[in-house]
């Protein structure tokens, strides 16, 4: 009989087995079984050899769901951005979306253990229709090279490399990546068995589910299948005697693959810088400076609307991935004329990095006053899609945070009102507030937050958690500086928001303005609770090194593709040129000096630019 096999959370003495790291000790799970009958727990290469670190680089441990009673599955990266996994590691009938628990993935990483490798968190899920497999895609790109794609079917007789970090046939959870050799036997259509080249061989164990079939040759290594299910023969608390097991063919589907998730290397995952151009007219021009690998940057723009349409003194302009296709695209808020007619238009970017025509999704002439918003963007709901989060502030000094859920086809319904405090006890308003987004606590779903500058001198960052369900928490402080010793003026900082030293943590950084012309760039990085650091300070300037405080806006994106943002500066010269730099992040967060990588004297006004983090 064969049996699933995936890692399930550990009860009894095996739950104390489980380090901090990995917790997901083998839950049984019902698994979605193609042609196999009976029940089939998870499996691991029991008996295999350890693999060094820096060995199958590509491997990645999955956990589902919360220590000690989600599930522990192996996988693959096949795209920087895209790990390959099996399906019934996430239930029974997945469905595409955000996962319905959090996932964590860590890649390149032997010992689990250790610190090796880099840990990303899962934001969506797309299941195959009728095979176990399932690919995953992460919070950020990663570094590590993704494994080629097999596009041959193995035959009878040819042998292949299993990987998984599954149980052994002396250990419970070895937290450590084991391989072993097996032998291909009857090769069918989706699915193919395998055995243990030698007949005392251990076979495949519980928390191995989605590891990698591996073909190699002189040319290289291949993926080919994924373990489906096993015998579990020598495995630790198995009585079962055979050695075999099943795997998902995946050579069939490279197609399948390759459609969600495109492969190459990091540097095809760059970001680009998005901003929006106001014409004199009352038109509006998106705009899309893509990266090149060399780093520099073009402008591609194509959306000029109608004139007489936008009210550039209201308009508000917003980044990210409104529709979930994996592109950025842009969305516009505007106030109109009288600050009270407000309009939300959503224009989608194509893969050539032009934008379609705007498509207006909200309109409303009586929510409130355009003068009294405060917006950010961010996916809060963990779909994959980019929503609008914003702050209002009432006549009667009462405060709201309302959220515009993002559709399939990126336009908005009707917002809907998250948080609230009233007047009395008095929270603030909104001229002191500088809002942004990003995932602060790292568990796949953004945050809002806000630096506020109080009126005694002090200064703070606010949190807003979201919840499973797309709303948010109450507000909570996370980070604060009394007004003595005097930190500095909030009317001289820039704030913008990255996962900035790549852990998975969405992090602050802030351009400070010095009373002596001097500039000096400052990061808040992110604890796991979700709070964060005391600011460092990395790149500084002189004045005449670099140039006007009042002709330099930020924005953040992974220009350089490497799993970490970077911040990039809009420059406006004294001689009427337009100039985009970028600073590279470092490990820990900090950033490189500046590095002109756009100039043109004739693009326009840099007044005429919107940035998405202007107006916030």
């Amino acid at each position: 009989m064969r049996y699933d096999i995936f890692g399930h959370g550990a009860s009894g003495n095996a739950a104390a087995r489980w380090p901090r790291r990995a917790g997901w000790a083998g839950v049984t799970a019902t698994a979605i079984v193609l042609g196999v009958s009976g029940s089939t727990p998870a499996l691991g290469v029991t008996g295999g050899a350890l693999v060094e670190q820096g060995t199958y680089s590509f491997v990645a441990h999955v956990a589902v769901g919360e220590r000690g009673v989600g599930q522990g599955c192996t996988g693959a990266l096949v795209d920087p951005q895209w790990v390959i996994t099996a399906k019934a590691c996430f239930g029974q009938a997945p469905v595409a979306g955000k996962p319905a628990q959090a996932t964590t993935v860590t890649i390149d990483r032997a010992d689990l253990a250790g610190t090796a490798g880099q840990v990303r968190t899962a934001t969506r899920i797309v299941p195959h229709p009728d095979r176990n497999v399932v690919l995953v895609k992460l919070n950020q790109p990663t570094t590590v090279t993704p494994v080629t794609l097999g596009t041959t079917a193995p035959a009878t007789g040819d042998v292949l490399r299993l990987a998984g970090y599954g149980r052994t046939a002396t250990q419970w959870v070895p937290n450590t990546l084991h391989s072993a050799r097996f032998q291909v036997g009857a090769v069918n259509a989706g699915l193919i068995d395998v055995t243990g080249v030698t007949g005392t061989q251990p076979g495949i164990c519980k928390g191995d589910a989605g590891g990698p079939a591996l073909r190699e040759n002189a040319g290289g290594v291949e993926l080919v299948a994924l373990h489906h299910v096993s015998s579990q023969g020598g495995c630790l608390g198995s009585t079962a005697t055979e050695r075999d097991a099943v795997e998902t063919r995946v050579d069939d589907i490279a197609s399948w693959i390759r459609t969600h998730a495109p492969g190459g290397v990091a540097q095809d995952h760059r970001d680009d810088v998005t901003l929006a151009y106001n014409y004199a007219t009352g038109a509006l021009g998106p705009f899309t400076f893509v990266t090149s690998a060399a780093g520099t940057m073009s402008a591609v723009g194509g959306c000029k609307t109608a004139d007489g349409v936008y009210t550039a003194a209201r308009n508000k302009l917003f980044r990210g991935d409104f529709n979930g296709d994996d592109i950025i695209d842009q969305v516009v808020l505007n106030g109109g004329s009288n600050g009270q007619t407000l309009t939300l238009d959503t224009f989608l970017t194509k893969a050539d990095g032009s934008c379609s025509p705007g498509v207006r999704s909200w309109t409303s002439p009586s929510f409130g006053s355009y003068d009294r918003m405060l917006m950010t963007s961010g996916d809060y709901n963990g779909d994959g899609r980019t929503d609008l989060a914003g702050f209002y502030n009432y006549a009667n000094a009462s405060i709201a945070l309302f959220l515009w859920t993002a559709r399939a086809d990126g336009t908005f319904g009707s917002p809907t009102r998250q948080w609230f405090n009233d007047a009395t006890p008095y929270w603030g308003e909104i001229g002191r507030m500088k809002v942004f987004s990003g995932d602060f606590n790292g568990d796949g779903r953004d945050d809002v937050g806000s630096f506020y500058g109080f009126a005694s001198a002090a200064v703070g960052i606010y949190g807003w958690t979201s919840t499973a369900n797309g709303g948010f928490e109450e507000d909570r402080r996370i980070w604060e500086v009394p007004a003595e010793p005097y930190w500095g003026d909030p009317n001289r900082l820039r704030i913008v928001a990255g996962d900035f030293n790549g852990d998975g943590r969405g992090d602050v950084a802030g351009l400070y303005n010095y009373a002596n012309g001097n500039l000096s760039i400052l990061t808040w990085t992110a604890k796991a609770d979700g709070t964060l650091n005391a600011p460092f300070s990395s790149w500084k300037s002189t004045n005449t090194a670099w140039g006007a405080w009042d002709k330099t806006r930020l924005t953040a994106g992974d220009y350089n593709g490497d799993g970490r943002d970077d911040v990039a500066a809009l420059f406006g010269g004294t001689d009427g040129s337009v100039s985009l730099h970028t600073l590279t992040a470092a490990a820990n967060g900090g950033f490189a000096a500046p590095v002109q990588v756009y100039r043109s004297a004739n693009f326009g006004s840099y007044s005429s630019i919107e940035l998405p983090e202007d107006r916030s």
